[in-house]
């Protein structure tokens, strides 16, 4: 493959996977937001807008990652190879369906964020659970083509492997929309025991979805260096799931820092508040400190999902 058409790849795939996680954490965050809250519904418009491009986002990097697939499977240019992006789309078992569903979800956030309402409410449960069904199978199509679908369709590695697609969307999309958009609308906007109530949900949901990476992700290398530790000790793949897993120590840093440090701190101050202006100068700081570790982290997640593309375009144990 020509290197610089395999390097372009890879960060298509990047932009994909971050487009992707956005998505998830989207309709997570939209979740865990208070239902009848209106400074909780305020929060909710850049969040929806958020959830938007990474969806437009979505569909341009697959329309993309597609061409690119062709141009290297086939040796056309990728300028000409557009004609034969449509026989790609309907004889595949995957790609047709990502692009439809991912249409269909940007239809979806479409018709929520642009209302001109002053607030905007949490999605039906009904169409929360359809988005989050077309995100689920718009993962299982990513196992689809992956190392993992080398055991057959439907095997047990490409099931862990899906599962490990959506936990790691969820952990890192979670992260991503609460450094950008969530954290900082709650500080502007909502009362100390709204800010509270978010964030402990936050800790919980990413704290139960790293748990299902780390169990995944530890089956998937184990499946892909068939039980041997070899392949981590030379070849590009063995450096890079290195490198992957030092990024998620650092992340589990951070992590740990807010969860075993500064959301006690908080619900301490908050706890203690009423009238106390030293409490409350307490719960102010804590929340800015756990802001702060909370946008490392989405800085490390971008460079975790960029590494997984690097990852997915590797031979295992090469």
């Amino acid at each position: 493959m020509d290197i610089r058409l395999d390097v372009v790849q890879v960060l298509v795939t990047a932009l994909l996977n971050i487009a992707f996680a956005l998505l998830a954490g989207m309709l997570l965050a939209d979740r865990a937001l208070a239902a009848d809250d209106p400074a909780h519904a305020q929060v909710r418009k850049p969040l929806r807008r958020l959830g938007l491009s990474a969806a437009c986002g979505l569909i341009a990097c697959q329309w993309l990652n597609l061409g690119l697939q062709s141009a290297s499977m086939t040796g056309t240019p990728l300028l000409n190879v557009s004609s034969q992006l449509m026989p790609i789309l309907t004889g595949s078992h995957f790609g047709a369906a990502l692009v439809l569903l991912a249409v269909l979800i940007t239809h979806y956030v479409r018709g929520r964020t642009l209302q001109r309402a002053a607030g905007v409410p949490a999605m039906p449960i009904g169409l929360w659970s359809l988005a989050s069904l077309c995100v689920a199978l718009l993962a299982l199509a990513e196992a689809a083509v992956s190392h993992a679908a080398d055991a057959g369709d439907l095997s047990l590695p490409e099931g862990v492997h899906w599962l490990h697609i959506c936990a790691t969307a969820a952990w890192a999309g979670l992260v991503l929309v609460s450094a950008w958009v969530v954290l900082p609308g709650l500080r502007e906007r909502a009362q100390r025991a709204q800010q509270l109530f978010y964030l402990n949900g936050l800790s919980n949901s990413a704290g139960a979805a790293f748990l299902v990476v780390i169990a995944t992700g530890s089956f998937n290398a184990w499946h892909e260096t068939a039980g041997s530790l070899a392949g981590l000790t030379f070849g590009p793949w063995g450096h890079i799931l290195e490198f992957k897993l030092g990024l998620v120590a650092a992340v589990l840093v951070c992590a740990a820092l807010n969860r075993r440090v500064f959301l006690p701190r908080l619900t301490h101050s908050e706890a203690a508040m009423g009238s106390d202006l030293a409490a409350q100068d307490s719960f102010d700081a804590a929340y800015l400190a756990f802001s702060r570790l909370i946008a490392l982290e989405a800085l490390l997640m971008l460079a975790l999902l960029s590494t997984a593309a690097f990852l997915g375009h590797s031979m295992p144990g090469a």
